[in-house]
């Protein structure tokens, strides 16, 4: 009851200072303003390019000289 009482005075406050955008100011804390889908490709890839684990391309095809934990082809490749 506290929570009802709560949005019907914070509604009425903004339809006092606002009063154009009260629609949208109702129905956003309703449906929320979230991601709805993701779309991804199942698609491997296999440009045989390195990756550092924060999804920069290193070494231009090369094999990176520095020693650590990369991506190549979709697959983890550690350099000892």
């Amino acid at each position: 009851m506290k929570i009802l009482t709560l949005l019907l005075y914070v509604c009425l406050a903004t339809l006092a200072a606002r009063p154009t955008s009260i629609l949208a100011d109702l129905i956003t804390p309703i449906m929320g303003t979230g991601i709805g889908a993701i779309a991804s490709s199942q698609e491997p890839t296999t440009d045989g390019q390195y990756y550092d684990l924060s999804g920069r391309r290193v070494a231009n095809g090369q094999r990176p000289r520095a020693k650590g934990l990369y991506i190549r082809n979709g697959k983890k490749v550690v350099i000892k």
